[in-house]
């Protein structure tokens, strides 16, 4: 991706929280190396399916996601951990994705469903 691309996405949003009112996705889960995690497996995950819509559980309970997880973080399996432990860490960067622009989430009964704004 070029600097005239992510300049052009730059320009198309405003990112202003005092405009949005929209803070909540800033925390500590939302780390450089996590973020970068998240996003490869949301790639992963709707390049592999014909169903590109995706919840944070679609994410989180993947064995791609599950693999590097434990691989890159020396995490515990996710899929046998405590939800609490693991919520905030797909969640809260899924959230700052959504409020980048990046995905786009609706809410659908408790959750919401996510979708990839615009692939490059």
């Amino acid at each position: 991706m070029d600097n005239a691309t992510i300049q052009e996405f730059l320009d198309e949003h405003d990112y202003d929280i005092r405009k949005t009112h929209n803070g909540r996705w800033i925390d500590q889960k939302c780390t450089m190396d996590v973020v970068c995690l998240v996003s490869d497996c949301i790639v992963e995950y709707t390049s592999s399916r014909n169903r590109k819509n995706f919840t944070v559980n679609d994410i989180w309970y993947n064995d791609y996601t599950v693999d590097n997880v434990q691989q890159i973080f020396s995490k515990p399996n996710p899929t046998e951990k405590a939800s609490n432990e693991y919520d905030k860490y797909f969640g809260q960067p899924i959230k700052l994705l959504d409020a980048a622009g990046i995905i786009h989430g609706e809410k659908s009964g408790h959750g919401y469903v996510y979708s990839i704004v615009k692939s490059v």
